[in-house]
């Protein structure tokens, strides 16, 4: 590397970054690989190094410090631009009991939004996937935290069923002008590995039974009922 390379890297590292003005905090496999590439177009958005930091779930990453995390992002701007940058890491949601408090901790101001959707499809139903669909649990301890107007929570299927209006209202509750409807990315779909084979019936309805009184909760901690159980019935 020559001097000026040498110099514009300990400039650049000396300069502030930009912080992210939100985060999706899950969940996995819920379209987040998508939103997160369809947000990184908009206009006023600068999109970060990649997309998942793991930050504030691992503490390998963690001890590093607030720098660190910050080096993920876009150098802050001389002049003022409106721009914002933010990223996704799906299992903040999953660690919410320690996510939720740093992030307030760290970026206070920071919104954060959440996808959910239950399917049918799965490698461990019975163990991992059900301790992943804690969500009232996880929800609230993001509600302890967040601001109730920094706290995003919506429904994988709206993403699947409209993505131009599910961006829509997602851009305007974030200060956003909304993406244009006939751009290509709203048909894209970043994350396109497919799922495990589809569960037999019977061993769907088990787990449609068994969240239905995970629903209750979540809609007393949300206010509202959020539907997010793809392909019950």
């Amino acid at each position: 590397m020559d001097l000026n390379g040498v110099l514009k890297k300990y400039t650049d590292w000396a300069r502030p970054r930009m912080r992210p003005a939100f985060i999706i905090i899950g969940t996995q496999k819920a379209g987040t690989s998508s939103l997160f590439n369809i947000l990184k177009t908009h206009p006023r958005i600068l999109a970060p190094s990649h997309k998942e930091i793991h930050f504030f779930d691992r503490e390998t990453s963690y001890n590093k410090g607030l720098r660190h995390y910050l080096s993920n992002f876009p150098i802050e701007p001389l002049r003022k631009t409106g721009h914002i940058t933010f990223e996704a890491t799906p299992s903040y949601l999953y660690y919410a009991d320690k996510v939720a408090q740093r992030i307030q901790r760290h970026l206070p101001g920071t919104a954060c939004v959440a996808i959910h959707e239950i399917t049918g499809r799965t490698k461990d139903p019975r163990l991992k996937y059900l301790a992943r669909g804690r969500y009232s649990e996880q929800i609230a301890r993001f509600k302890a935290c967040i601001p109730h107007d920094l706290l995003h929570v919506h429904s994988y299927l709206d993403l699947k069923k409209d993505t131009s209006l599910f961006t829509t209202k997602l851009c305007e509750k974030l200060g956003l002008s909304p993406i244009q409807a006939d751009d290509p990315i709203l048909g894209s779909h970043a994350n396109k590995r497919p799922y495990m084979a589809p569960l037999d019936k019977t061993l769907a309805q088990e787990l449609y039974t068994y969240f239905s009184p995970e629903m209750e909760r979540l809609k007393d901690v949300l206010g509202f009922e959020l539907d997010i159980m793809e392909g019950h019935g």
